[in-house]
């Protein structure tokens, strides 16, 4: 599993930052399953906006709701 730590990052890179992971994972035509550490907040919400415009299905970490599981194919 993959982790990133949004702390302390602005929405603006947090965003790109995924968008190019998704990009990455895609071209590979590989399977990742990716930690998002994003916190309650705009990163957050953000995140899972983009996650769903890609058809991306994620979970939150049992326990830590500033945390989100996604399966990037």
């Amino acid at each position: 599993m993959i982790e990133y730590d949004f702390h302390g990052y602005t929405m603006h890179d947090a965003i790109h930052e995924v968008e190019m992971l998704i990009g990455d994972i895609r071209k590979r035509k590989a399977t990742e399953t990716i930690k998002f550490i994003t916190g309650i907040g705009i990163i957050q919400i953000s995140l899972t906006e983009l996650l769903n415009s890609y058809h991306i299905g994620y979970t939150y970490q049992l326990g830590n709701q500033g945390v989100l599981i996604a399966i990037i194919e």
